[in-house]
Formats: C-alpha cells, sequence, structure tokens
C-alpha cells in the first residue's frame, strides 16, 4: 500500500467555515471531505499550476485557480466561487489567541469546557492579546484572548455555561 499525506484545512466562504481534508497518494488520486460530502476524484495540474482536470467517475471538471495569500478564486465553466482557504493548524492557533476566522474579532472555544470567568461586557474596549475570558478544560485553567484592538459587541456566554469546541464566546468590532 502506497503512503499517503494528509492535508487539513478550512475554508471561509460567505463567512461560513468549512473543514476541509484532502488525502493525496501516489499517482494522480485524491480522497477528500468537504464538510459532510465525501469522494475520491483524479486530479491532474496544467499550466503552471493554476489549471486543473478533475475527474470523478465519467464526469469531468476543467478548474482555474487564482490565489492571493490565503484567498482563492476557484472558476468552472459556469462557476466561480471566492474563498479564504487556511491550514488547519493555523486556523486552531487563531481560535487559541481569539482572532477567529479571518481577525473578525470572533472569539470561540479552542476546546470543549467550562467558562469560569468572563471579564468583558459589551461595549468595553479590549486590545490584542488581551485576556478576555477563561476556560476551564482537563483540570487546568486557559485564559482565551481577544485577536484584535476593539469594541466588544457582544457577549454569548457567561460564568458556568459548559461550551463545545468551536462555541462563540463573543465578538468584537474594529476599533
Amino acid at each position: 500500500m502506497s503512503a499517503t499525506t494528509t492535508y487539513r484545512f478550512v475554508a471561509i466562504v460567505d463567512g461560513k467555515e468549512l473543514p476541509i481534508q484532502v488525502e493525496v497518494g501516489a499517482g494522480s488520486q485524491v480522497r477528500y471531505r468537504i464538510g459532510p460530502n465525501e469522494g475520491v476524484a483524479d486530479v491532474h495540474p496544467a499550466q503552471d499550476g493554476t489549471a486543473y482536470l478533475m475527474s470523478r467517475g465519467n464526469k469531468q471538471l476543467a478548474l482555474r485557480v487564482a490565489r492571493t495569500g490565503d484567498n482563492f478564486d476557484i472558476m468552472a465553466r459556469d462557476y466561480q466561487l471566492g474563498c479564504r482557504l487556511v491550514p488547519e493548524s493555523r486556523y486552531l492557533m487563531d481560535q487559541l489567541r481569539g482572532g477567529g476566522s479571518g481577525g473578525e474579532g470572533i472569539v470561540r472555544a479552542h476546546m470543549p469546557g467550562r467558562i469560569i470567568a468572563v471579564s468583558v461586557a459589551p461595549g468595553d474596549t479590549v486590545t490584542a492579546d488581551q485576556g478576555v475570558v477563561v476556560l476551564e478544560a482537563m483540570k487546568m485553567e486557559n485564559e482565551i484572548k481577544a485577536g484584535l484592538t476593539g469594541v466588544v459587541k457582544s457577549v454569548h456566554v457567561e460564568t458556568g455555561d459548559a461550551v463545545e469546541s468551536g462555541a462563540l464566546l463573543l465578538e468584537i468590532s474594529d476599533a
């Protein structure tokens, strides 16, 4: 059996986050999972890595991909999609810092746990890297920090709440 490499990303499309997993083995076959959908496709690059021919079963799709940093425009014959694609590890680190998806000031729980302190309220001014929530998980206190300087727009949790990983804790608007 040939070795495969697994890549995990989070795509941000119209403000919504979508997990993506891609397994690449020897040859052109790629196994993918995009949100709840999964499948296998053959992918062949062409034209200096900006165009691809993807086939799944007897269907073929020609794609052109334009990239600027983390932003991708994916174009097919009758379709265009713009998204931000971030490696899962960097996305999770942004969550730890409270940066949310793309610095919009969305602060999420980075793991399941219990809220033991909320140190801000709507209308409060916060600075980047300021502690805003303390989450107890695995008998450890984890300080969650603001990802940007701004004003607290809304707080979605209170002391004692149990939260899941990825739960929305608070929102911060740019200063």
